[in-house]
């Protein structure tokens, strides 16, 4: 089985453990415990330290595809990372996703 070393973590790991980049196709530097430790420090990080400064997207707390709505009981401000990174889900779900 093909192997690669994580560069955060520097430890050897099976291919399957890195994700592909979607713009390159190729694999991500590190691995997917180290790249979903990395979201979740960068997202906390961002969302609370530079709320202030980072670029905003409205975001559907249930989204449209799930049945959401476009009223503002559902609408939330949100950066621009979290909202990318938290795609189709819910935001109890993306809360929840975020402490795994």
């Amino acid at each position: 089985m093909a192997k690669k070393i994580c560069i955060k973590c520097e430890l050897e790991k099976p291919l399957e453990d890195f994700m592909v980049r979607s713009d390159t196709g190729k694999l991500r530097p590190n691995c997917r415990d180290c790249y979903r430790l990395y979201q979740k420090e960068y997202s906390a990080m961002y969302a609370e330290e530079k709320r202030l400064k980072a670029k905003m997207h409205i975001d559907h707390m249930v989204p449209l595809v799930r049945n959401g709505t476009n009223l503002k009981e559902n609408l939330e401000p949100i950066c621009i990372f979290c909202n990318i990174s938290k795609g189709h889900k819910t935001k109890e779900e993306y809360v929840q996703w975020l402490k795994r």
